[in-house]
């Protein structure tokens, strides 16, 4: 059994006890958007490596940071190869074979990601072949600071709509405040919440990141601050989505692009 399946059976029998939900995949309360208003976006899609045959389907999301490569979450590729996943870039659409797709010719994960903290959740996908630099398919900028508590920002993907609900057919986003790192972790008060995490969401909740969503941009003014990584259900008040922080993990990022690179 992989380390993320040992990990979902403990999750699962465990639950009762901790806040966080097992980190696959992972919007409530948003609205449709188009891929015009952010080219960064991806759909990576997924098959079985014991079936070349099986079509790809949509997993988590991404990121383009460069030409040629996409900012994800760890969990989303961990024990995984490279080889079955591809990348959709310029799509609203969350199945079809429009876009740009891109297969992925290597995963470079953060070495010290933690599967059991979801610390460093954070990975790179190499692609084989350069994406083109359109109106629709751009890269993002890495933002190296976090803006203050209580700002807006925002969370784009095909994820459920709701909780145990169908993905979204169609791109969609939606604002959440950045909330203190206190405040989060009081809410959370069973897990850490590391220097490598920000947290955003509503109190009363109703507008959150979920299943389908892992892996995908929070943004601000423009530049990418967070990756979708964890939290409780979906939308429930009280508990806030949990995102890797992107100036947090922004070193460990721009060495891997030069290294693929160089």
């Amino acid at each position: 059994m992989s380390r993320l399946g040992l990990f979902l059976v403990i999750i699962s029998a465990v639950s009762v006890f901790s806040a966080v939900i097992p980190p696959i995949n992972r919007i409530v309360g948003g609205e449709d958007t188009t891929i015009y208003d952010y080219p960064h976006q991806v759909s990576i899609r997924n098959r079985p490596i014991f079936c070349p045959q099986c079509p790809y389907s949509h997993f988590c999301g991404g990121s383009i940071i460069a030409k040629n490569i996409v900012l994800t979450s760890a969990h989303c590729v961990d024990d995984r190869a490279a080889k079955t996943f591809a990348v959709v870039a310029g799509s609203n659409n969350r199945a079809g074979a429009d876009g740009f797709i891109v297969m992925v010719k290597a995963i470079y994960m953060h070495e010290k990601y933690d599967i059991w903290s979801v610390d460093n959740d954070v990975a790179l996908l190499h692609l084989a072949q350069d994406l083109p630099i359109t109106y629709k398919s751009a890269p993002i900028e890495l933002a190296d600071v976090l803006p203050n508590s209580g700002e807006l920002s925002t969370i784009t993907g095909w994820g459920e709509t709701v909780l145990n609900g169908d993905y979204s057919d169609k791109l969609r986003s939606v604002q959440v405040p950045i909330l203190d790192k206190e405040d989060c972790q009081n809410a959370y008060k069973y897990e850490n919440i590391t220097n490598n995490m920000v947290c955003a969401g509503y109190k009363e909740g109703g507008r959150d990141m979920c299943k389908g969503d892992s892996g995908g941009p929070l943004i601000y003014k423009n530049k990418q601050i967070g990756i979708v990584s964890w939290g409780y259900e979906c939308g429930s008040p009280s508990y806030p989505g949990v995102y890797t922080s992107v100036p947090a993990e922004r070193d460990w990022i721009i060495k891997t692009i030069n290294l693929i690179n160089k």
